[in-house]
């Protein structure tokens, strides 16, 4: 995995790639903001399965990145049902999405167009020990692939970043898995497993 891409799953340095609302509000007048919903299906089987704490899983994780991500070995990833952030998600998404569309509407018009249909969405704490960053998160599906999209403030702006992901579900238990990989779909992925 790219360093970048290290830095996306550990979310220390909040985030972010996406640009400003603030942007969008200035750069894109004329055009409507772009749409965005959050549509749950009871048939979402990560919809279901996502919630609580989860940690990193080494051993998996060693094969499939090749290397195991320094200080990540305590990070664990907690995901929660939040109105708050859905909410949050509503209201300023569209304004992230219009400010990429007005800086680049080519390479913007794939997600633009994926997050009409949000499968899922809440809040997401990263836990590091000494260090806690709160997010909102929410999935979307682009060219195929479910994408995992981490969603904060930095200072005054709102900034997205994007993972590619994959679940496995134990359906006997609660053994299962949750892969996070990078923005590119050529980078590696990260093994996560419930915390026990």
């Amino acid at each position: 995995m790219t360093k970048r891409g290290w830095i996306f799953v550990a979310t220390v340095a909040l985030l972010l790639v996406g640009v400003s609302a603030g942007i969008a509000q200035e750069s894109s007048k004329e055009e409507a903001p772009p749409e965005v919903k959050i549509v749950e299906s009871a048939d979402n089987q990560m919809g279901a399965e996502i919630w609580g704490t989860w940690v990193l899983k080494e051993d998996l994780t060693k094969h499939t990145a090749g290397e195991l991500p320094k200080d990540m070995a305590k990070s664990k990833f907690i995901f929660e049902k939040s109105e708050d952030s859905q909410k949050a998600i509503l209201e300023n998404l569209p304004g992230v999405l219009a400010a990429a569309r007005a800086a680049n509407p080519g390479d913007s018009a794939a997600m633009i167009a994926a997050c009409k249909t949000i499968h899922l969405a809440g809040k997401l704490t990263v836990d590091q020990g000494e260090e806690k960053v709160e997010l909102h998160f929410f999935m979307i599906t682009v060219s195929g692939n479910q994408l995992f999209c981490a969603m904060g403030k930095r200072g005054d702006d709102w900034r997205v970043e994007t993972g590619h992901v994959s679940f496995v579900r134990d359906p006997e238990g609660n053994n299962d898995l949750f892969f996070l990989g990078g923005e590119d779909t050529k980078e590696v992925y990260t093994a996560w497993e419930r915390a026990k």
